[in-house]
Order: structure tokens, then sequence, then C-alpha cells
């Protein structure tokens, strides 16, 4: 695969397992990484497909890494509700300051290191306190609100 212009964060769970987000535009894809460590040299991306029920979800995954790859520079078709961003948001959040990440670091993944820069010293703290919530919200989550979602 050629390199591809695009924001990258790897975050480091605590069992050693590196996921890798890669944004664009309005584009992002999480992948689980297995094998070498990503972050000591490059790597290339290819699929693990070990779970045939699941293999449509492995499908969608790819399609999304080949519309972030291409670029074409249009919105991502995939609109998300407001409820499930904010759960989406939370879980990042929440995963992020499980392995230290300061609440600055969580929002650039949420919402982008051009617009952390931009707004995170706004008088309004509009940025701040939305991060803030998605921890919170993040937490409440894990410690089970998620049981709500399966009823």
């Amino acid at each position: 695969m050629t390199e591809f212009e695009s924001d990258v964060a790897v975050l480091i769970e605590p069992c050693g397992v590196e996921q890798v987000l890669l944004r664009r535009d309005t584009r992002i894809v999480q992948l689980r990484c297995v094998g070498d460590s990503i972050i000591v040299e490059p790597s290339a991306i290819g699929p693990v497909i070990n779970e045939f029920p699941q293999i449509q979800n492995k499908a969608q995954v790819l399609q999304r890494l080949t519309e972030l790859y291409q670029g074409d520079g249009k919105p991502d078709n995939t609109a998300w509700a407001p409820a499930a961003l904010r759960l989406r948001d939370a879980l990042i959040a929440f995963d992020g300051r499980a392995l230290g990440m300061t609440y600055r670091e969580i929002a650039m993944l949420i919402f982008g290191e051009e617009r952390v820069h931009r707004d995170w010293s706004d008088i309004d703290r509009i940025l701040k306190n939305r991060t803030i919530r998605a921890v919170k919200r993040g937490r409440r989550f894990v410690d089970g609100d998620y049981v709500k979602l399966l009823s």
C-alpha cells in the first residue's frame, strides 16, 4: 500500500494491544493491530479474517478504509445519530483516560488537532467541558449503563 495523508493516533491498551485510529476529512477508521508494534517502524495494513460469522463487519471496515484511502473529499455518508456519536465519543474518552491521556489529548482524538488548537482555550470552555462529560459518560457506561442498551 502506498502512503497516504491522514491523522494517525495509536492507543496502546494495558495488555499491550495496539489500536490505530486513522482520520481523514470526516472519515475515521479504527483498526486493531496484530504482530509487531506499529510504533517501531512503518507497517503494512492487511485484513485478518478469523471470524467468518462476522465477515460482513470485516468487509465494512475494509470499505471504510478504502474510502479513507481514496480521499475523495466527499463527506462521510454514514451519518451518526446524536446518541450514537455521544456513545462513540464516551468510549474513546474512557479508553484514552484509562491509558493516562490528558483531556486535551482525548479531545484531539475525538475532534481533531486543528479544532482543539483553535477552540481549546475559548472562554466558554465548550470543548473542554464536552470532553470532560465524554469521560464521565464513558465511566458510567462501563460501570453498568451499557445494560440499558441491551434491553
